[in-house]
């Protein structure tokens, strides 16, 4: 059985603070999170969704899978996710088998909930207050995420179920959209968006609007613009091949609008980048070195 004295410094479990985006992104257990700001979608392994909303606790039990993303434009995310080594440990100190109180079901507690605001409480804590900080108050520290683990142990599935949403419309934007940046551009357009939704052009339209605050027309040109500045400076490729490649319909349209938004003309561009790029690739003493992420402050 393992126990605290067998394990080293580094498997100490640290507070997080990361901003989720509307790409999927794992989330791994055992882990406690809360959300700090914005909403979070999250799609469950059974193919069931929840969204989870500022101040709420998600409990994600190991060998749980969860993807979470942005329900807007960006979420900010406080949280801890504790090695199996360490809750053995924990365990082994209370003295229970392996693991033995943690839930095995993903489980939500609502930000109205006294569980939820403990939880929420004790990560805020030990993320942004000085006194205790893991090297300031090592043992206030590890008692604090004892506190969380423990919260986890009550956080029985049966009695905190998650919300489960319908998927809506504007899901499968989001997700189309997230697919559409890796894809090729040249077939980009409004009614080929419409298409893959199942909805009309104008419907396409009125949610795309409604999602991100922009146009879809808006959208397109920027991302057709991000790449062609991404293959100007990455590759070789002629600049008609890299205006085909980005989906503009003449290279005439293409020099013009690069030119209108970037400042310079796609020739001038790639010059000036290419240069830069090669000479961030001379060695650095800076880039050599290692520096450890400090607990995550708010």
């Amino acid at each position: 059985m393992t126990s605290f004295d067998c394990l080293d410094q580094s498997s100490v479990p640290e507070p997080e603070c990361w901003k989720v985006g509307r790409a999927a992104q794992p989330i791994h257990g055992f882990a406690v999170i809360s959300i700090a700001h914005g909403e979070l979608l999250l799609q469950l392994a059974d193919g069931g969704g929840a969204r989870l909303l500022e101040a709420d606790l998600l409990i994600v039990p190991d060998g749980a899978h969860v993807e979470a993303r942005a329900r807007q434009m960006e979420a900010e995310v406080v949280g801890v996710r504790f090695s199996p080594r360490w809750l053995e440990a924990a365990f082994a100190l209370a003295g229970y088998g392996p693991n033995g109180h943690l839930p095995r079901l993903v489980t939500i507690q609502r930000g109205s909930t006294d569980l939820a605001r403990r939880g929420v409480r004790l990560l805020r804590r030990i993320s942004s207050e000085p006194e205790f900080a893991a090297t300031r108050a090592p043992l206030r520290f590890v008692s604090t995420l004892l506190e969380l683990v423990a919260l986890g142990a009550e956080a029985e599935p049966g009695a905190a179920k998650p919300v489960f949403l319908r998927r809506t419309r504007t899901d499968s934007l989001l997700e189309t959209l997230a697919a559409i940046q890796s894809e090729p551009l040249e077939g980009l357009s409004l009614p080929a968006l419409a298409a893959r939704l199942a909805v009309s052009e104008r419907q396409a339209s009125r949610l795309f609007q409604d999602a991100l605050g922009m146009s879809f027309r808006a959208w397109a040109t920027q991302l057709r613009l991000d790449r062609a500045r991404r293959l100007l400076a990455q590759t070789d490729l002629p600049i008609i091949e890299v205006a085909g490649e980005t989906g503009w319909s003449s290279l005439a349209h293409f020099n013009s609008v690069f030119r209108r938004r970037s400042g310079s003309t796609p020739t001038r561009y790639r010059r000036l980048h290419r240069t830069e790029c090669e000479d961030s690739t001379a060695p650095s003493v800076l880039s050599a070195r290692f520096f450890p992420l400090a607990p995550a402050t708010r």
